[in-house]
């Protein structure tokens, strides 16, 4: 045999060889690519119940959002009612003052009034003192 021939038997062996070697390495990758498609399946369904649960949790927070949104706009009410409230609690203690204010004039004028009238009492005590002991001077003397 010459070296073409040679070469050309060798490549032949060598290529049944491989052929056997890829064909005994490719003969049970079928039933692994069916494994892993069974292993991806069951994961698209776990994941369609998570995407489901999610959903669920989703609408829940949006029941939530909304309970919320309610109690803001309530407390937001109550706020301004509130501030309100605060300006007449405001003018209520400016008119409180205002009336202190007032009440100790008064009190100040009464206590001079009284005075006044002390005096008066006393001067009108001391005329009908004067006019008793005139009378009976008068009454005396005659």
């Amino acid at each position: 045999m010459d070296n073409q021939e040679l070469l050309h038997a060798i490549s032949d062996m060598m290529d049944e060889k491989l052929d056997a070697w890829i064909g005994s390495r490719f003969d049970g990758i079928d039933e692994r690519f069916d494994t892993v498609e069974k292993r991806l399946d069951g994961m698209d369904a776990r994941f369609d119940t998570v995407e489901k649960r999610l959903d669920g949790m989703d609408a829940r927070f949006d029941t939530v959002e909304k309970r919320l949104d309610g109690m803001d706009a309530r407390f937001d009410a109550m706020e301004k009612r509130q501030d309100g409230m605060e300006l007449r609690l405001e003018k209520v203690e400016s008119y409180c003052s205002a009336l202190r204010h007032g009440q100790i004039e008064i009190h100040k004028e009464l206590k001079k009034l009284s005075d006044r009238v002390e005096s008066t009492y006393k001067l009108a005590l001391d005329a009908w003192g004067q006019s008793t002991e005139n009378r009976n001077l008068l009454k005396a003397s005659l």
